[in-house]
């Protein structure tokens, strides 16, 4: 029920908003300059704007047909084809009724019309407002599809319909209730899942905590377990069980099953308290620190290192620099979905502009932090129909509740990016591209350079990854080439694609020993494998080579368990 200070018109007002509500990546006023700087380029060119013209005409005739034939009972092939993936029409109304049939086909042609026209390559503008443009492009056509109107979507009309209307009030009042708190729908049922409850249910404990980072080492569930421990290294931009969801999905619970000591990083929260962390320091007191405690409590000379995402950049520099100053500390690295070279680093470099990263520091200057509210909001504005409208559908228009998810409910637990480090993240690695220049980018003093790593490296990117597109993480193979790399490419995306446990025997994976030049050279003589990488994976691990050794007790006298796991790390939620 609504609160007795509830104010349906509250939420217009941004004193009401939660701290850090605001959203500097949709930005009304860069959305009107990208649109009218595009409109100019086209009218302004004469044969652009003919070209323009004829595609729209040639839209309007296929439409045009199609809506005569369907509407003389004839069979006619639709002018688009819904992508497989594409749950919005799902409602076999939109098919079966002319009215919805025409409706959703008249959005399709349109909007596949105007997403083309602005994403042309000929219009002459820079690889920064081409981003932009086709990130705002994206949100104006779906926001625009006809099912996101809830007397338009036939699912909205026939849940009124069963409810006697009831469905539209509950939609109503969640609604507004959102509103008044700032909030964005919720995608799961958060009461559901309780960390280490039912979710991170892996035993373990803390043997280490900085200011950044708890170190988590696990209980083992072998007698005999391989002499190189496992380093697990998350991006601190979410929480690390993602590698601990449920027990069938978890790849902390698989890799102790395989007989490996497993650690994994815990990242803090941060606060004001953490604005002048770097980077460098999250480097140096992450992965770094991570990897020499684990030597002191396993009484080990080298640990395999995992990293995910950034947590994979951040590796790759740790192993950069103990190449620099002598250490052979890493015994493998496995870099999941990881970007070394930012030139082309998905939809997210169309925030990396100079206006954008000014609007963000501004933003941080106040709090010490960018809230991690505000980085889930963009992450998920940037698959739209899934991640935002879906749910305004669901949660709103039918007044249904989500579903309980451990995938959508680790989505939703967002963490905070400190001042320094998130602006050092934007300029040295997305804007500048550091790790691309030998030397450019310094830890401890010592320049950064990948071509020094020499190590056994295991790199997977998946298929349909829009955050680290396989593509652009593809170049890390030419800037580590002294490595020895094994690079796969698994199904599906950022997320799924790397946490696809063997017992669902989802996606698949492919292979090619040959490290091509290019990443389209290299996908043309992979082969496609089924199942898990994961699998693959552990027998490369175990191609390595390495002892076994009786499994280890937690901790050590020097570091001696702290609490149990999941630890108070991650126990702390953004405001």
């Amino acid at each position: 029920m609504l609160n007795n200070n509830f104010n349906p018109f509250n939420f217009w007002n941004p004193s009401s908003a939660p701290a850090n509500a605001h959203n500097p990546f949709m930005d009304p006023g860069v959305l009107i300059s990208s649109m009218s700087g595009a409109l100019q380029k086209i009218m302004s060119d004469p044969d652009k704007r003919k070209d323009v013209q004829k595609s729209l005409q040639s839209c309007t005739e296929v439409l045009s047909k199609y809506i005569i034939k369907r509407m003389g009972g004839e069979f006619a092939e639709p002018p688009i084809a819904l992508a497989s993936r594409d749950k919005r029409f799902n409602h076999d109304h939109w098919e079966s009724n002319i009215f919805f049939d025409i409706m959703k086909q008249s959005y399709l042609v349109f909007s596949d019309w105007f997403e083309k026209t602005l994403n042309d390559d000929e219009l002459d503008l820079d690889p920064e407002e081409k981003k932009q443009l086709r990130f705002y492009a994206q949100q104006i056509t779906h926001s625009m599809s006809p099912n996101n109107f809830a007397f338009l979507n036939p699912s909205v009309i026939e849940e009124a319909q069963k409810t006697g209307g009831a469905s539209v009030m509950k939609g109503f009042i969640t609604m507004m209730e959102d509103l008044h708190k700032g909030k964005d729908p919720d995608m799961t049922d958060m009461n559901h899942f309780k960390i280490g409850e039912n979710i991170a249910l892996s035993k373990g404990s803390v043997v280490f905590r900085n200011d950044l980072i708890e170190l988590m080492q696990y209980n083992p569930t072998t007698q005999d377990v391989f002499q190189t421990p496992m380093l697990i290294v998350p991006p601190w931009i979410n929480k690390y069980y993602v590698f601990d969801l449920s027990p069938e999905k978890s790849m902390v619970q698989w890799l102790l099953d395989q007989g490996r000591t497993v650690f994994i990083i815990s990242w803090v929260n941060p606060d004001i308290a953490h604005r002048y962390k770097t980077i460098e320091s999250y480097i140096l007191e992450g992965p770094k620190a991570a990897i020499e405690v684990i030597q002191k409590i396993t009484d080990v000379e080298k640990v395999d290192a995992m990293g995910y995402c950034l947590g994979g950049t951040l590796l790759v520099c740790v192993a950069s620099y103990f190449a620099a100053v002598k250490r052979s500390d890493i015994a493998s690295l496995t870099l999941l979905t990881t970007l070394t070279d930012f030139s082309d680093a998905g939809d997210l470099t169309a925030f990396a502009s100079e206006e954008y990263v000014q609007k963000i520091e501004k933003l941080m200057s106040d709090k010490g932090y960018l809230s991690g509210k505000i980085m889930a909001r963009t992450f998920n504005m940037m698959r739209p129909s899934e991640l935002v409208w879906s749910y305004v559908v669901n949660n709103y228009y039918m007044g249904k509740d989500p579903v309980p998810f451990d995938f959508l409910y680790w989505n939703s637990d967002n963490t905070n990016m400190p001042e320094a480090m998130h602006s050092n993240l934007l300029r040295f690695f997305y804007q500048q591209n550091r790790l691309t220049q030998p030397g450019r980018y310094k830890v401890n003093g010592e320049g950064i350079d990948l071509s020094n790593i020499d190590l056994p490296i295991y790199m997977m990117s998946t298929k349909d990854d829009h955050i680290a597109p396989w593509k652009a993480t593809y170049s890390g193979v030419s800037l580590m080439k002294n490595a020895k790399l094994q690079f796969v490419l698994g199904g599906s995306g950022h997320v799924a694609g790397v946490i696809n446990s063997p017992v669902k025997e989802k996606y698949g994976y492919w292979l090619n020993k040959n490290l091509t030049a290019s990443a389209d050279e290299w996908q043309a003589g992979a082969e496609e494998h089924a199942g898990s990488w994961w699998i693959h994976w552990h027998q490369w691990l175990s191609g390595l080579g390495g002892a076994k050794v009786a499994a280890r007790s937690v901790g050590s006298v020097e570091y001696p368990a702290l609490s149990e796991a999941p630890g108070e790390y991650v126990l702390k939620s953004c405001e």
